[in-house]
């Protein structure tokens, strides 16, 4: 839904400084709820619907008329999911994954752990269609692919099949104040909102402990100081 009025579309180079600006003026409420636009495969439908709790939440309405009951303690009742809610995450919780499900008798298992001389760094600047990729992609074996997918929070492992190591890289938002205590500010508003020199010296203030705390030289990618 998108309700008549101005609207105002920005680039900026962080969540203040406008670079340039464009705004357009909507003269009706565009409502999508029904066919959706013309460019979506299908018309948008709300799927969070059991997310709702029974408490109501704040609302702008009539200037936070509601405010005295959005912030009230919660009833003994709303303590516990209804049956229906419960059935309801239930019904989409992994917990009842089954990869059958979405077997497709068509499929062609890719191959694994093929011999090859290929290593990550050959790869280095190619093109998203090399052929290469393939041979590469076909040396990795199950375990490999398992391995970089359950250790692959913060940080890439080491894949011997094709020579890659593992950098101690840890520019994922969660990272800075979990993989170091010293390091407590989140990364990803520190990029987005913080103004250049302030996140600089920030940079410069982090890089200093991790170094200390860290038992082998290493690079932390985007906080060590330039």
């Amino acid at each position: 839904m998108l309700e008549a009025g101005e609207y105002a579309v920005s680039i900026r180079s962080d969540s203040h400084t406008v670079i340039d600006e464009r705004t357009f003026t909507l003269s009706a409420d565009k409502d999508y709820s029904g066919s959706g636009r013309s460019s979506d495969q299908a018309a948008p439908v709300n799927r969070f619907d059991y997310m709702e709790g029974s408490h109501p939440t704040l609302s702008r309405k009539d200037g936070f008329a509601n405010y005295d009951a959005a912030t009230a303690a919660p009833g003994e009742d709303e303590f516990e999911l209804s049956k229906d809610r419960q059935n309801a995450i239930q019904e989409i919780s992994v917990v009842k994954y089954d990869p059958a499900d979405y077997d497709n008798p068509d499929d062609v298992m890719p191959t694994t752990g093929a011999k090859g001389s290929l290593t990550l760094a050959d790869l280095a600047g190619k093109g998203y269609d090399d052929a290469n990729w393939e041979k590469l992609l076909n040396q990795l074996s199950i375990e490999d692919m398992t391995t970089l997918i359950n250790t692959g929070g913060w940080q890439t492992a080491a894949i011997e099949s094709v020579g890659k190591v593992a950098p101690p890289t840890v520019t994922a938002p969660p990272a800075c104040p979990t993989m170091s205590p010293a390091l407590t500010a989140p990364s990803s508003p520190l990029k987005c909102s913080w103004p250049r020199p302030g996140a600089k010296r920030w940079r410069r203030r982090s890089a200093i402990p991790w170094a200390r705390s860290s038992p082998t030289p290493t690079t932390m990618a985007g906080t060590a100081p330039p």
